[in-house]
């Protein structure tokens, strides 16, 4: 009891140590004391088995139901006055182990129910319930752990498309449903996090109706791996969550990287355009206004009217005049705070930015020329970079030159090019998401020309199959009849499956987050070597796959018999019968019997008797005999022999049968004799005996 006592303790202390760091977390607790729960009522006999009623046992007992994380209530009773235990037999051995196994402890009682709750420990399945101190040969019921129902949480805000400004707020909105509960029943957490660990953002939020809405204040942050995640817990602990992604976080305040004719520059075409390049895309209803960005012609003091547009993904506004500019004379470009990115609402720009230029005599209206665009290789491995290059030229200079991007998920972005040598520019990129992309080059001169390639595309794709590495079974070489573990390591970027199969039967593996190996069990049914191959797949089609051996033997022998029982004793016989033994691969049963309680004992009858009963006719009256049974399985593995069953024949009465024989035969014989004599006294004298003999020669 003190051992359990201090396991009881230790597990208490574990439990609210993890509850401390997860409510530190923001991720809510396990819940320990599930409100839904599984009640049963089972009454237990040594040699009966188990039943919800004291008139239903049988061997096996009933089927339980229950649910893996919610607590289970069972009432115990005993049947036949005796001590028992309740416990599931996980580990297949007939047994209650101290821990792991929810034992209940000893109940003996008829009378008053011995109370018991627990949750169940295993993963889902069917597994056999038995007592613990008469094992399970007879008391064994089978119980079957459900996986738990989870709540159903589906995030409509943010959908995964957002551009959220830092420390702006947002509402997240969320459903939830669960098909045990009402809503109304549900509780749930809301945390985000960027990258690494979770951060609480409001919880618990208790259920009304659908949609459920909470405020977000974001973190003052540049991300681009940040993720929502609400978690709704049921009455009885189970879990369900949702993650949705905002792309971008952006807090950063955008600024002013490129100035297009350059500060300072002179003899500028009268025909120029004025390009502005930010570090990242801005707001075009915000800053491409004029009251945001614009021209003045210095001399006249006159705002230049000018239309606006847009490229380099939002990240470049272009000014047109409407008319040319003034020859000979001072400009200047002015970029004030009222600019913003394009974050949701928004970052207004740190620093606004103003330059002059002077513009010539006249205009200069020729374009940058673009040839010789090539992207290399056309198809890349993931993982190898792509170079975008082209040759550009201008009759002045050329300003500035960018790739412009599509991704395959129509995501835009541009990438500034540089000089590799001579008039050649060039971008290098390795890409993470597969498929088409399709560019652009474009590029400006320092008279604000500007000119743009034609469509080009390259391929990102993957050819790599899956890495299978360290192919191993656990344990090995494994039981017959009992689960192995057959698991992997397999890594691709893009995995999608991984199954193993085993001489024809094929099952999807489950990844272990604990080991970090794609795990499937398997029980073996014949000890032999089984083969098996675990394959993987990935997004791209790309299969792999390594063969292994499982190793399975039979070490393990039947479970011993309960002592033999006499069932009848006749005139030289002896009727016995013992409980049957419960295993897949029982071959019967050996009888062994002594005259003496210490042995030694002799194997009689058949090598293996089948059924559990056995009649003995080899027996004297008188005699006290002795028997002990084993179970013995296919290959010829025997248990250990049961305890003692035994009986004393009766000796039988005197047997007089020759006495009386030997009397009567000595009486006949005397009669006999008697009746000789006489007849012998009443018998006539002879003639021949009554006269006297003459010679022959005195008869003349």
């Amino acid at each position: 009891m003190t051992v359990r006592i201090e396991s009881n303790a230790r597990r208490l202390t574990l439990i609210g140590g993890l509850a401390a760091l997860l409510l530190v977390a923001g991720i809510p607790p396990f819940v320990t004391t599930p409100a839904r729960a599984a009640a049963y009522t089972l009454w237990g006999s040594a040699l009966g088995g188990w039943g919800f009623t004291q008139a239903t046992i049988n061997s096996p007992g009933p089927l339980l139901v229950v649910t893996q994380g919610e607590r289970v209530d069972l009432t115990l009773f005993s049947a036949d006055g005796f001590p028992h235990s309740w416990c599931i037999d996980y580990d297949v051995d007939n047994g209650c182990a101290p821990s792991g196994e929810n034992w209940s402890g000893d109940f003996s009682s008829g009378t008053m129910g011995f109370p018991f709750s627990f949750m169940p420990t295993g993963a889902p399945g069917l597994y056999n319930y038995v007592c613990g101190v008469h094992t399970g040969i007879t008391m064994n019921g089978p119980i079957r752990i459900d996986p738990p129902v989870k709540p159903v949480v589906s995030i409509s805000s943010p959908a995964g498309a957002q551009r959220w400004t830092g420390g702006s707020t947002h509402a997240v909105i969320w459903t939830m449903t669960d098909p045990q509960d009402p809503v109304t029943s549900l509780q749930a957490w809301i945390n985000y996090s960027t990258g690494g660990p979770w951060s609480p953002v409001a919880g618990p939020i208790q259920g009304t109706s659908n949609p459920h809405s909470v405020s977000w204040t974001l973190p003052v942050v540049n991300s681009t791996s940040t993720s929502v995640n609400v978690t709704v817990v049921d009455p009885a602990g189970n879990r369900g969550s949702a993650v949705q992604t905002v792309p971008v976080i952006d807090s950063r305040a955008p600024a002013v990287v490129g100035e297009t004719p350059p500060n300072g520059s002179t003899g500028i075409s009268t025909a120029t355009t004025v390009m502005v390049s930010f570090e990242e895309a801005m707001n075009r209803s915000a800053t491409g206004i004029p009251t945001t960005v614009a021209i003045q012609d210095l001399t006249s003091s006159a705002w230049i009217p000018v239309t606006y547009s847009w490229s380099g993904g939002d990240s470049i506004l272009t000014l047109d005049p409407l008319t040319n500019l003034a020859p000979n004379t001072q400009h200047w470009v002015l970029v004030n705070a009222s600019a913003m990115d394009a974050s949701d609402p928004g970052n207004a720009i740190a620093n606004p930015a103003s330059w002059v230029f002077t513009t010539g005599c006249c205009a200069d209206l020729i374009k940058p020329q673009i040839s010789n665009v090539a992207a290399s290789p056309p198809v890349a491995e993931y993982g190898i970079a792509t170079d975008v290059t082209a040759t550009i030229t201008d009759n002045d200079q050329v300003a500035f030159a960018y790739v412009n991007l599509t991704f395959p998920n129509s995501i835009r972005l541009n990438r500034s090019m540089a000089v590799i040598s001579g008039n050649t520019w060039g971008w290098s990129e390795a890409y993470t998401l597969l498929g088409d992309y399709l560019f652009v080059v474009e590029a400006v001169d320092l008279s604000g020309n500007w000119n743009r390639s034609a469509q080009g595309t390259f391929l990102v794709e993957d050819t790599t199959p899956p890495v299978i590495a360290s192919v191993s079974v656990s344990p090995s070489p494994a039981e017959v009849y009992r689960s192995a573990t057959i698991g992997a390591a397999v890594s691709d970027p893009f995995l999608l499956d991984v199954s193993v199969n085993v001489e024809g039967s094929n099952v999807s593996a489950t990844f272990n987050a604990s080991s970090t190996r794609w795990e499937r069990t398997f029980t073996p049914d014949d000890a032999r070597m089984f083969s098996f191959t675990v394959w993987a797949l990935d997004t791209s089609g790309n299969v792999n796959f390594r063969a292994g051996q499982l190793d399975s033997r039979d070490t393990t022998p039947p479970a011993m018999p309960l002592a033999p029982v006499v069932t009848s004793v006749g005139t030289g016989t002896v009727e016995l019968a013992w409980q049957a033994v419960s295993a897949q691969d029982l071959a019967g049963y050996r009888l062994y019997r002594s005259t003496s309680e210490s042995g030694p004992f002799t194997r009689i009858g058949p090598l293996n008797i089948t059924g559990n009963a056995y009649v003995d006719h080899d027996v004297q009256p008188g005699t006290t005999y002795y028997y002990r049974v084993t179970s013995v399985d296919t290959r010829g593995h025997e248990s250990m022999q049961s305890p003692l069953g035994f009986v004393t024949l009766p000796a039988l009465p005197p047997d007089y049968t020759l006495v009386i024989v030997g009397a009567a035969a000595v009486a006949i014989i005397a009669a006999l004799l008697a009746t000789f004599l006489l007849f012998r006294r009443r018998r006539p004298p002879s003639k021949a005996l009554s006269e006297p003999t003459v010679p022959s020669d005195e008869r003349g």
